[in-house]
């Protein structure tokens, strides 16, 4: 948590089986990423990119506040 650099994380699924390195991996930089991955597929479009993630649209709003992800109004 705080203000930790997001850090590369290969793709988890459940075929390619998990790796996790023995420091551990930072959950709050994945979730960043990937709020930050759906804002520029969706092109910025909140409503969108929240339909991206399977989130409520104010749930979105809460995380990039978290996140500091540009502007956070709904």
């Amino acid at each position: 948590m705080g203000n930790a650099r997001p850090s590369a994380a290969p793709a988890v699924t459940a075929e390619s089986g998990a790796f996790f390195p023995p420091e551990g991996v930072n959950l709050d930089a994945i979730e960043r990423e990937l709020v930050h991955k759906a804002l520029a597929q969706a092109r910025n479009n909140k409503s969108q990119a929240a339909k991206l993630l399977g989130l409520p649209r104010g749930q979105l709003y809460s995380l990039m506040k978290r996140h500091g992800l540009t502007e956070a109004r709904r």
